[in-house]
């Protein structure tokens, strides 16, 4: 963690910066550990003193220190008197609570002042850290700077703290006309090399990856976080109504952790030391909805990438589960008929089309990235 953060910081050479630069430095901070900290949000904190940097920190692993823990720990004493740039607002203790109190440890170390991006939608939390400060003579601003960005970050982590029910983000790469594959299947490769590694990069970031028996079946998928450096593989699930997982996929034989979802009565033969099996559903099938409130409550999965196929991501755009899309946009033209991404009769009518709350694009070298927003879990 400290050369993480050492090394961004190295980057301002410590120079005299404004507040915004601070609070940016905080929120890269606090990016850089995305996918490290479940069920934790990602939070960056910079202590300033003089102008100047004197601690910096970023959330833990899960039980290891917070953002302002780690930040307290660098600046040592020199922290009395000091202005704290944190991306989230201090957590207070609460019962079941593994970690100390941030607020606590603010006050006892008698800083002066704290900028805060966003309020904890953690309902033990929420504004508690905020007032605790406050009561305590310490100057509270909440910042309007980066405060959009500083939500979407932890989107996951707003969804899961107040429902218990994983933030579930639909990833797929399609071509200029709406097609995922060509009609023969064909689907490698839609995007350019930067394009695949981004969303690897994704994979890393999610407590879960999840497809459908149809992309089994036709890709083998590895289903791995691999062109970047990560500290953990998400869970796999696979959504297998009647196990027909071959024996020789790589999901089956690589040794990491799949869990196989599929009918009553259908899964007993996929069970093996690295597999669990759920036998859900019933003759209309497996209820997306009753799969993601279980993965929440026996798994504590926060985050889930669904990659597909069409038929899996209908079935969760159809019970409404979705909150996000991450849609790869390749400069490709398939032309005729190809295989679009949600693969189902669909609205009849654009009223009845689910709305996009909010979206914006970026781009990868010659393909383009859009993150398109569904629902909000902003407090």
């Amino acid at each position: 963690m400290h050369n993480l953060c050492t090394d961004i910081i190295g980057k301002t050479k410590k120079n005299l910066m404004t507040e915004k630069k601070f609070f940016s430095l905080a929120l890269e901070l606090a990016r850089r550990v995305k996918g490290q900290t479940s069920p934790n949000p990602a939070v960056g904190c910079i202590i300033v003193k003089g102008n100047r940097i004197i601690g910096q920190g970023a959330t833990h692993p899960a039980g290891g220190m917070h953002a302002e823990i780690a930040a307290l720990a660098e600046a040592g004493e020199k922290a009395k008197g000091s202005t704290v740039y944190v991306t989230l607002e201090p957590c207070v203790w609460y019962e079941g609570k593994r970690t100390p109190s941030c607020a606590e440890a603010l006050i006892k170390a008698k800083v002066k002042k704290v900028l805060i991006g966003s309020i904890d939608p953690n309902p033990h939390v929420r504004g508690k850290g905020i007032q605790q400060l406050r009561d305590a003579g310490i100057e509270v601003i909440m910042m309007n700077d980066l405060h959009r960005e500083i939500l979407d970050l932890n989107q996951d982590f707003s969804k899961y703290v107040q429902t218990g029910i994983p933030y579930v983000i639909a990833k797929y790469a399609m071509t200029l006309d709406g097609q995922i594959a060509t009609g023969s299947g064909d689907s490698q490769w839609i995007t350019s090399e930067a394009a695949r590694t981004r969303a690897h990069l994704l994979r890393s970031q999610v407590d879960a990856i999840m497809v459908g028996i149809g992309t089994v079946l036709s890709d083998n998928p590895r289903l791995t976080a691999r062109l970047v450096n990560t500290v953990r593989q998400p869970l796999r699930i696979i959504i297998d109504p009647r196990g027909e997982t071959p024996a020789e996929a790589f999901v089956r034989n690589d040794g990491l952790p799949t869990l196989f979802i599929t009918l009553p009565g259908f899964g007993s033969h996929l069970q093996s030391p690295t597999s669990e099996v759920w036998e859900m559903g019933d003759a209309h099938g497996i209820s997306m909805t009753e799969v993601f409130s279980k993965l929440g409550q026996e798994k504590k999965i926060s985050s889930i990438l669904v990659e597909g196929g069409g038929r899996l991501l209908h079935r969760c755009l159809k019970e409404n589960t979705l909150d996000k899309l991450f849609v790869f946009i390749g400069g490709k033209l398939v032309g005729g008929r190809g295989i679009p991404p949600f693969n189902s009769e669909g609205a009849n009518k654009l009223a009845e089309a689910p709305p996009v709350l909010r979206f914006y694009a970026e781009n990868l070298e010659h393909d383009v990235l859009i993150h398109a927003y569904l629902k909000l879990w902003d407090v």
